[in-house]
């Protein structure tokens, strides 16, 4: 198996309601991701961002899922976390603050390749 470029997303700046990363990514059929989202907080932060992917089945014109099919909060303690997300046609991933405190920044990268 050999893993596809390094991809970032635009950096989500200003994050305190949820924002989707500029870049969805669309899996051919036996294809994974590999997705990391790193979390920027600042001094003494008090709030910690939620992380949340939704799929679709369309190529164009897309037509969100309204619930996401994965969830993780990232604690300003462990600002990064990966995961693999698979058997899904196309996914796109929002962030979001869960408090009233602080405004956010995150970066997410991606890696796709085909599984044997």
């Amino acid at each position: 198996m050999a893993w596809n470029p390094k991809v970032h997303a635009t950096q989500l700046t200003g994050i305190t309601t949820q924002q989707y990363f500029s870049t969805s990514v669309t899996l051919s059929l036996g294809e994974i991701c590999h997705v990391q989202i790193e979390g920027t907080f600042p001094g003494n932060p008090t709030d910690p961002l939620l992380v949340q992917c939704y799929s679709t089945l369309d190529a164009s014109s897309e037509q969100w899922d309204s619930q996401p099919f994965f969830s993780v909060v990232i604690q300003p303690t462990t600002p990064v976390v990966s995961f693999i997300v698979r058997d899904y046609y196309k996914f796109r991933v929002g962030a979001q603050r869960l408090g009233s405190t602080d405004t956010l920044i995150a970066d997410m990268w991606s890696r796709t390749a085909i599984q044997l």
